[in-house]
């Protein structure tokens, strides 16, 4: 269990008029938690992270993993996945979302192709700073995932649907 302490940026005089800053003792408080608890300096470092990668999240949900945490949120009406190593450190990003903010480009390039086809809903992936598309798409008698990133574009899953 963390305790949460709340302190305003400013300062306050002392009886000798001496002023005192709580600005930098946030971080002295981290860092006394810390040598208690190892894992709270990890969560604050992951939640100052997220919150500087994602100032716009809401209600986010978190789960531990072996390896890292992923936290689950809404963000400007889109779902989104966010994957962070134990130290707090931003690994990638999955976005689901429908066609309408599918970007263009990447919608022309699978009509271009799949014509015939409806988009159903994409996922956006970005992992080592690049961007991988996930447009999963579908006609009368078959589902499709299509991935597009910069070098091309490819099928990578197809099922029937009928039995």
């Amino acid at each position: 269990m963390y305790v949460i302490v709340a302190m305003a940026a400013g300062t306050v005089k002392a009886q000798a008029s001496k002023k005192i800053s709580f600005h930098s003792g946030l971080n002295l408080i981290e860092t006394a938690i810390a040598r208690f608890d190892p894992d709270f300096a990890i969560n604050t470092k992951l939640m100052r992270n997220f919150r500087k990668d994602f100032p716009k999240a809401k209600d986010a949900t978190w789960y531990t993993l072996k390896d890292g945490y992923v936290a689950r949120f809404d963000d400007g009406g889109m779902k989104h996945m966010a994957g962070y190593d134990l130290s707090g450190k931003w690994q990638y990003s999955i976005i689901s979302y429908g066609v309408k903010n599918l970007p263009e480009s990447v919608r022309s390039q699978v009509k271009s192709v799949y014509y015939d086809y409806t988009i159903s809903f994409v996922q956006e992936i970005t992992v080592h700073g690049q961007t991988i598309f996930l447009v999963h798409i579908e006609d009368e008698h078959t589902l499709k995932t299509v991935r597009v990133m910069e070098d091309g574009m490819d099928t990578i899953e197809e099922f029937n649907k009928s039995i």
